[in-house]
């Protein structure tokens, strides 16, 4: 009876998010008209209501695809399967009925309509319950790495801050994890009791490694767990204060010297190695002719919220760069004379398919970081562009366009299909 409960579950919940199968095992399966096993309820049924329901205008806004198999999307609602939605594709609602269903996924039920969505010129119906306004990140836990800096007086130590990952109490004013006779100063050293608490809280173990990846030179540096000391600095925004709160603190692993490394430097926390070495490298742009854009702007691809902010703005120079695989194409976009914008374009180099376009943003708090167009020697190279295969079993990156004064940058792939990264950076103001 269990056996036949599994299948019944896996079935359902395969026929939603689009789990791989075998073409032959494939089937139209009508989601109004299923047997209610604990996992799927019909929400009505055939035999309940009509399948036919009543369309109304559903507002116009995004969403993204937010299960990590895929979204299978049909003809009509309850009808045939016509193709998958991957994670973190962005759809356009147009249509809502009012069939509902409840599916359970991993212990939780996720509630949701079928919902007509635009695809080309048509209307395809997919489950609401799989749709999020917001972006799906990949669950890999990175973190900056700065390394050591001494200046005359001014001497800050190796650090990977994990501030982000650690849960501070906001409501109460007792220290999380900092005894409260230790708070005003600038610096705290953990003790051992200490730090097998702080790694107890943050689900570190003693056998685990810290895995550092610099850009600049290409390198991985290991330290292992049980060899760091944990400390906690006071952040710069609150340095100088009277009375300092334990959320006031910055909290991560103290690499005193060991790290030097300038530019830009990923950490990892765990058993195994994510990084790899050999494989990317700095983009120096060329500027070319703008009639050798191989698709040209257009705003659909702004989200209607922000389509206002390039409004008027211009088409200026172009650049690109040529990795191994990808065409990489960045156009200027001018607003009352002003670079405020840029559209990236990624080109597959054997095919010339389209592989992914964006448009990067200028605001209060992100900035456009300068292309490169001269060659230098990499350790010269700053905080430029970069592109390559860092991560193990996964494709492409690239990263560097923009930088933050509020927030943390990701790191993107040239595949859309795999989910970006987003740095814990702890950029508190």
């Amino acid at each position: 009876m269990k056996i036949v409960f599994h299948i019944a579950f896996l079935a359902i919940l395969c026929n939603l998010t689009g789990c791989k199968e075998a073409p032959e095992n494939k089937k139209n399966v009508l989601v109004g008209t299923l047997p209610t096993v604990g996992t799927a309820v019909k929400t009505p049924t055939d035999g309940d209501t009509p399948t036919t329901t009543t369309k109304t205008q559903e507002p116009v806004t995004a969403y993204f695809v937010s299960a990590p198999s895929g979204l299978n999307y049909r003809a009509s609602p309850n009808g045939e399967i016509l193709g998958t939605f991957p994670l973190n594709t962005k759809v356009i609602p147009v249509l809502k009925t009012d069939i509902a269903i409840r599916v359970k996924d991993n212990g939780k039920v996720i509630k949701g309509t079928w919902l007509g969505v635009q695809k080309q010129q048509d209307t395809v119906y997919v489950f609401s319950g799989f749709l999020s306004k917001t972006y799906t990140f990949e669950n890999l836990d990175i973190y900056y790495a700065s390394p050591y800096y001494a200046y005359e007086k001014d001497i800050r130590q190796g650090f990977v801050n994990l501030s982000e990952r650690h849960s501070w109490n906001y409501d109460e004013e007792g220290p999380t994890l900092i005894p409260e006779h230790l708070l005003g100063k600038d610096t705290i050293v953990f003790d051992d009791r200490l730090k097998s608490r702080f790694l107890k809280r943050m689900r570190i173990s003693e056998k685990d490694t810290v895995f550092l990846f610099n850009l600049q030179a290409d390198s991985i540096t290991k330290f292992p767990v049980k060899e760091l000391s944990v400390m906690a600095a006071v952040n710069i925004y609150a340095s100088g204060s009277n009375t300092l709160e334990a959320y006031e603190y910055e909290i991560g692993f103290n690499l005193e010297k060991k790290h030097r490394s300038s530019g830009h430097t990923f950490a990892y926390i765990g058993l195994a190695n994510p990084f790899q070495t050999g494989n990317v490298v700095p983009m120096i742009w060329k500027e070319i002719p703008s009639t050798d854009l191989p698709k040209k702007f257009d705003s659909k691809i702004i989200p209607d919220h922000r389509k206002a902010w390039l409004s008027g703005a211009e088409p200026k120079q172009l650049y690109r760069f040529s990795s191994d695989s990808v065409d990489f194409h960045v156009q200027n976009l001018e607003k009352n004379g002003q670079l405020g914008y840029r559209y990236l374009v990624m080109v597959d180099r054997s095919t010339g398919a389209l592989l992914g376009e964006s448009v990067q943003m200028e605001s209060e708090g992100t900035y456009l970081v300068p292309l490169a167009t001269k060659a230098t020697d990499r350790e010269d190279f700053g905080y430029g562009q970069w592109t390559g295969k860092i991560f193990k079993n996964k494709p492409p990156m690239y990263y560097g366009f923009t930088s933050h004064s509020f927030g943390c940058q990701s790191i993107r792939f040239v595949d859309q299909k795999e989910p970006s990264i987003r740095i814990q950076c702890d950029n508190r103001h």
